[in-house]
């Protein structure tokens, strides 16, 4: 972070993306079954914890960020119970409900005079299933269908949102990459980043941070607040 001048509060959230339900198919135990959508999705506050939609505001006026990083797509690229039917994001309702949502992440996260980034997904080479089916969240054609929705919801707002490419660094022609140069990029388990250190992410932190850092800049040239002190602790 220092290298960069970047000041990082980590807001991800675990078990679910941006796309707000009850239901979607995963892998359970190397079988694709139904499961329940993990509690910051869900579209009601549910054992203390509230959905995103509801959290992010909270977190936005504590933090008063330069910019906001999001990256989504790997639940989005599931299968997903929507209106009462299975569906995914290859069937047109479905993508443009996911479109949808990529503009209220935007609307919310710029809302405090933020920069925001949105970062287009990576593919995933998460294996088989028992049966020796591909797992259909792997599918290339899923990625890149919210990959396009990324890039129109970007352009939609060109003076407040930049696109970042992770997927033409991860997955360059649409090929899973495990490595980058000579580094471990990828975890064995085909979704997540390498965290051994010096792996995974810090391999593409001189192509990614210098944009956070220049945009970080510029909103703090229009105004922005420059936080140096130790940033709030939050839970959802």
């Amino acid at each position: 972070q220092s290298k960069w001048h970047v000041n990082l509060e980590n807001l991800s959230i675990l078990g679910c993306g941006i796309a707000l339900g009850t239901g979607l198919w995963t892998n359970v135990n190397g079988q694709e079954q139904e499961a329940a959508v993990a509690a910051p999705c869900r579209t009601q506050p549910e054992g203390g914890d509230v959905p995103w939609t509801s959290a992010w505001p909270n977190w936005l006026r504590e933090v008063r960020p330069n910019v906001v990083v999001l990256l989504a797509g790997r639940w989005e690229v599931l299968d997903h119970l929507f209106k009462g039917h299975r569906t995914n994001i290859l069937h047109a309702q479905y993508a443009a409900y996911i479109e949808h949502m990529l503009e209220v992440a935007v609307r919310i996260g710029t809302s405090t005079g933020a920069n925001m980034v949105l970062m287009t997904a990576p593919c995933y080479s998460s294996g088989e299933q028992a049966n020796g089916a591909p797992w259909p969240e792997d599918n290339v054609s899923r990625v890149e269908a919210y990959n396009r929705l990324v890039k129109e919801v970007g352009a939609e707002y060109p003076k407040k949102v930049t696109v970042q490419d992770l997927y033409a660094l991860a997955c360059p022609h649409g090929q899973y990459r495990a490595t980058f140069g000579t580094g471990v990029l990828r975890d064995a388990d085909g979704i997540h980043f390498s965290m051994t250190p010096g792996q995974g992410g810090a391999l593409l932190a001189p192509i990614l941070l210098p944009v956070w850092e220049d945009l970080g800049h510029r909103q703090e040239a229009a105004g922005g607040r420059v936080v140096t002190g130790p940033l709030p602790t939050h839970t959802s």
